[in-house]
């Protein structure tokens, strides 16, 4: 086989293989981050973990006292403040919470806000709406990509249905939220979707559709579920986060090998062909 050929097949793996090969390398990105948050959590005692929670709480309360004054609406991707930052942030690495999506094969952490490179394989929480601790007249909205090449993030976020479940780990425990509003809406249509409903405790996913053009946005609004799943049963059959790391470790390694592999196979083949044919040469 000429160079070139052997130039134009690996370059054609290559481009094959980049897709699965960024999203491999994403979940064992998103897997390492859950795995410290689990760790950070773990050590923290019981003490810790609810005073978290009554912070986070407050903060909630602060949140709908500000909304009852003026309806939400979203600030831009770089708002925040040091009181933001701080809440549910036991280890300081910006990560909250964990998404879970069982239907879906979903887990990912939550960070405070929604810059770009914080949305690059993670979901963001969009500041001034409510942190995702639960508690009733609270409305926290979860933001991640569709469409992205190099991680799946929401990409499927259309195949959910009302009455389907997804949970949020957050300060050791876990909450269940059952999907009861679907929606797309115009980007200046959404705010009175994302604001706190007295009495009830919401989370919204939030996401840009039709998948390409992504001038509307799609709004998957759960209400908590109780009684909540305790954490041998959340994960709807989902492996945990070291075992994750490992698989996609490997496979992104795996997908990653495949156009390395291409020209080596076809050097060896070539040198086969030419040593079969002098051997052959040499009998005759």
């Amino acid at each position: 086989m000429s160079g070139a050929a052997c130039i134009f097949i690996t370059a054609a793996a290559s481009l094959l293989v980049y897709a699965p090969a960024c999203e491999a390398m994403a979940r064992v990105r998103q897997s390492s981050e859950l795995g410290s948050l689990h760790s950070s959590l773990h050590l923290e005692g019981e003490e810790a973990l609810e005073a978290m929670r009554e912070e986070a709480v407050q903060y909630n309360r602060t949140v709908r006292s500000e909304q009852r004054k003026r309806s939400f609406s979203y600030r831009g991707e770089e708002a925040s403040d040091s009181t933001y930052t701080h809440v549910m942030d036991p280890e300081g690495s910006g990560v909250m919470a964990e998404l879970l999506i069982p239907s879906l094969g979903i887990d990912l952490p939550v960070v405070h806000g929604t810059r770009a490179e914080d949305l690059e394989y993670r979901c963001g929480h969009m500041y001034g709406t409510s942190v995702p601790v639960g508690g009733v007249s609270s409305h926290a909205v979860i933001a991640g990509h569709t469409g992205l090449v190099t991680a799946e993030l929401f990409t499927r976020l259309t195949d959910l249905k009302k009455g389907e479940v997804f949970l949020v780990r957050v300060l050791g425990e876990t909450h269940v939220y059952e999907i009861k509003n679907i929606r797309v809406v115009l980007p200046e249509d959404e705010s009175p979707f994302l604001n706190v409903v007295e009495g009830r405790d919401l989370i919204t996913l939030y996401t840009c559709t039709p998948y390409g053009i992504n001038d509307h946005r799609l709004l998957v609004t759960g209400e908590r579920h109780f009684p909540d799943l305790d954490d041998e049963h959340s994960g709807g059959g989902m492996i945990s986060s070291e075992h994750m790391n490992v698989r996609y470790g490997v496979l992104a390694a795996l997908w990653i090998a495949v156009p390395v592999m291409i020209p080596v196979v076809f050097v060896w083949l070539d040198r086969r062909e030419k040593h079969m044919k002098r051997a052959g040469g040499i009998r005759t």
